[in-house]
C-alpha cells in the first residue's frame, strides 16, 4: 500500500516556483515537524548554486522529511501494540 506524502513541492510555475517561496515551504515544513536542526544546513545547501540545485535539494529534503515521518509512525504503531 502506497502512502501519501505529507510534504511535496508545489507546481513550480508561477509564484509558487519562486526560490524564496520554495525555501520558505521547506523551512516551515522542517520546523513544523520539529527538525529545526536541519534548517540551517538545508538553506546553506539550497543557496549554494542555481535554481535547479535549489529545487533538487528541496525535493530531497522533503523526501527525507516524509521518510522520517513514516518511520516515526511505524515506531508508534509498534509501541502501541506492546
Amino acid at each position: 500500500m502506497e502512502t501519501t506524502k505529507k510534504y511535496q513541492l508545489p507546481d513550480l510555475s508561477g509564484e509558487s516556483g519562486n526560490a524564496y517561496a520554495i525555501m520558505a515551504l521547506v523551512k516551515n515544513s522542517l520546523e513544523k515537524e520539529k527538525c529545526k536542526f536541519r534548517v540551517r544546513s538545508y538553506l546553506e545547501d539550497a543557496m549554494k548554486s542555481d535554481y535547479e540545485h535549489l529545487v533538487g535539494v528541496s525535493y530531497l529534503t522533503l523526501e527525507w522529511l516524509n521518510h522520517r515521518i513514516e518511520r516515526e509512525a511505524k515506531k508508534e504503531k509498534v509501541s502501541s501494540k506492546k
